[in-house]
């Protein structure tokens, strides 16, 4: 679906005359019990972000007719009717990265200690728990304040505003599926990885006391049992859940990788659990302890999971910082890049399969020469005979630290590191080669290239935010610079030494495996017409897809992926738990 325009709630847009504050953000956590709280930030999170046919809009309808007064949803209509036609705009009211960051602030303001309410909570509480979440929206949001008071240039604002803002949307906007994200994450885990760390087994079992087949499938019980409920992220006495099975060594030592208490958790986040006085005194907010454990404990018991994406994504790169105890980070993550590459390349086989014909479209691990001779490998080429595509993969991760604190320098900084250049030429830098050697004829790789008239340079990326339009430009960028390039005159191409190639298209795994599973569109004409209608790259492919009709009508959500993850979920959770998952 295209991206939706929306207005962000302001705290006086439903509550006029209340003050944004750390103060009053204090007054507001301290008279709700910390367990209610949690629970609150998790559910409002599963129906903004979790997996569901509704629309952006609709979850945003659907929590604020679940817990706003009807004078707070009057002011919300009121403040947010265009004055010129008389219609409500799209309004976000609850975000991801809102829910998160008032999730870390409960656990420093709200009361540890309260018993359990025992009754439903009144619309005191609930008003109070809202104007929270929305002065958590303000604090979130004062990191791009506080870059515009820095007197940066416009640009610098505008560029890693696009980038936070759009990550506190997240699933929202951009159609996250956690059901293929597990899918994925079993394949690469269980099925790839193991070939290029054959002591996988073993050293994971030192580090965790359980064998990866193990831990996937408690992680895989959890997670299951999790997005089976579209409504709640509360898991159940999900402390204790599997107990009383087969399973229950097992599923206690995996919990006791993956559930924080409130106490650990409230100290990785806050420094001597100090609450900040002013806005320059607050930590940047670390998705990091999620990602590694993405389960909190809860007094009566149960557990409460914060985001469903984390979770999702906790089967995959979670497991990968348990290696880190005993394996160096980075192998770990090279051996990770090394298997990802490969499950990528294997997509592409089953999107241009061995034919009968003499001539093949797909090769991979091709060898190609340098201007000085020395030998590279590019992952994978797509020969149309006249017209070339380079594809590279990599699955390297940005910190969330020059993201989430508005650090454009360093944000630029890492996205140069981990995708162009660190010790070696990576990603762009491995194309830029290519794309120089083709340029200069050294390469005669797969024919002698006499007719090659153009070549597109891909980047199929694992992370997600390598599809924000800022980072899309920038690493396109990155590659003409390298290579010296000037633009065709009148044309969208972009030549070195009279050679053509195209702007470097990057493409998320997400979307390539969509794209196996689209017959209906054709590659090639799709890497054109993204070049030819977004040759700046100031728009990501992905956003491409979504706003283009020809292409988003013939995309197909691949569901082979997901179906596998629901079974092999539905596996996992018989087997912990002894039954079979609920249904939605």
């Amino acid at each position: 679906m295209p991206a939706e325009i929306v207005s962000y709630v302001e705290l006086k847009d439903v509550f006029p005359g209340r003050e944004c504050s750390i103060a009053y953000l204090s007054e507001c956590l301290s008279a709700l019990p910390l367990d209610l709280v949690l629970e609150m930030c998790a559910r409002a999170n599963q129906i903004t972000s979790g997996p569901s046919n509704l629309s952006l809009i609709e979850r945003q309808r659907k929590l604020a007719g679940g817990i706003l007064s009807p004078e707070a949803l009057e002011n919300l209509k009121n403040a947010t009717r265009r004055s010129n036609a008389g219609d409500p705009h799209k309004v976000v009211l609850f975000s991801r990265a809102q829910l998160i960051e008032l999730t870390r602030w409960a656990l420093l303001l709200s009361d540890a200690d309260a018993p359990p309410l025992g009754r439903p909570w009144n619309q005191e509480e609930k008003d109070m728990f809202v104007q929270a979440a929305l002065i958590c929206s303000w604090l979130f949001e004062a990191r791009v304040r506080a870059v515009l008071e820095k007197n940066k240039e416009i640009d610098t604002l505008k560029n890693i505003a696009l980038v936070v803002f759009r990550q506190a949307l997240d699933a929202g906007s951009t159609g996250v599926d956690p059901w293929r994200v597990v899918g994925r994450g079993h394949k690469l885990f269980l099925e790839y990885l193991p070939k290029h760390l054959p002591d996988l087994d073993r050293q994971f079992m030192d580090a965790t006391g359980l064998s990866p087949l193990e831990y996937m499938t408690a992680a895989g019980a959890l997670v299951g049992m999790h997005l089976q409920l579209e409504n709640t992220m509360i898991m159940t006495d999900a402390t204790t859940l599997g107990h009383n099975t087969e399973y229950a060594d097992v599923y206690r030592a995996y919990q006791n990788l993956q559930v924080w208490k409130t106490d650990d958790l409230r100290a990785r986040w806050w420094r001597a659990n100090r609450v900040p006085n002013t806005l320059n005194e607050i930590p940047g907010l670390s998705l990091r302890p999620l990602r590694d454990r993405p389960m909190i404990a809860l007094s009566d018991g149960r557990g409460v999971i914060p985001d469903s994406i984390l979770l999702a994504d906790s089967v995959t790169v979670g497991s990968l910082f348990h290696l880190l105890s005993v394996r160096n980070e980075n192998e770990v993550f090279g051996k990770f890049g090394d298997a990802f590459e490969e499950y990528a390349g294997d997509v592409l086989s089953k999107m241009f399969p061995v034919g009968t014909g003499l001539h093949q479209t797909l090769h991979r691990k091709v060898l190609y020469p340098d201007v000085d001779g020395q030998k590279f490998e590019i992952d994978a080429c797509l020969d149309y005979v006249d017209q070339l595509v380079l594809l590279e993969a990599k699955a390297v991760f940005i910190p969330d630290k020059s993201v989430v604190e508005c650090n454009e320098a360093a944000f630029r900084a890492e996205l140069r590191k981990k995708y162009f250049y660190g010790e070696r030429p990576v990603g762009v830098g491995q194309l830029a080669r290519a794309i120089r050697s083709l340029a200069n004829r050294a390469w005669r790789g797969l024919n002698p290239n006499a007719g090659l008239r153009l070549v597109y340079p891909v980047l199929v990326v694992h992370d997600r935010l390598l599809q924000e339009p800022f980072v899309t430009k920038f690493l396109a960028d990155l590659l003409t610079a390298e290579l010296g390039a000037s633009r065709v005159y009148g044309a969208w191409q972009w030549q070195v030494y009279g050679f053509r190639f195209a702007p470097l298209t990057i493409l998320t795994i997400d979307d390539l495996e969509n794209l196996g599973s689209s017959p209906g569109i054709d590659f090639l004409d799709l890497l054109q017409s993204y070049s030819a209608d977004v040759p700046k790259r100031n728009g990501s492919l992905h956003d491409y897809i979504a706003s283009t009709e020809r292409f988003r009508d013939e995309l197909q959500i691949n569901e082979m992926l997901a179906n596998a993850a629901r079974d092999f979920l539905a596996d996992c959770v018989r087997r912990v738990f002894g039954r079979e998952p609920r249904k939605k």
